[in-house]
């Protein structure tokens, strides 16, 4: 998998805090998110969850890579709605005439 859809499988386990639930919301076996975890931490050469059969908690790598992830999906997320609607922002210099009143 590429590196952008570990970023998401990995928020999502945290969000969800388990792999079983994680899985579920996106449509992968409990096996398939255990192996991409385990290639994402072989990846880096580090441990990010600490896993036990009902628990997952972060370890200080996965709680920077965890921030990582988020902000950068944050930025993701925030570029692709910038361009499905388009940049509608006004530039340029604004010129305001007032009218005379007399009173």
């Amino acid at each position: 998998m590429d590196k952008f859809s570990d970023m998401e499988m990995f928020a999502s386990i945290v969000k969800h805090q388990g792999l079983a639930a994680a899985g579920r919301d996106l449509g992968l076996s409990p096996a398939s998110m255990t192996a991409r975890l385990q290639a994402l931490e072989e990846r880096y050469g580090v441990k990010l969850l600490n896993r036990s059969t009902r628990h997952v908690s972060l370890t200080d790598s996965g709680e920077l890579y965890y921030k990582a992830c988020l902000d950068i999906l944050d930025n993701v997320n925030e570029v692709e709605n910038l361009i499905q609607s388009g940049v509608k922002e006004v530039k340029g210099a604004l010129r305001v005439f007032g009218t005379k009143r007399h009173w």
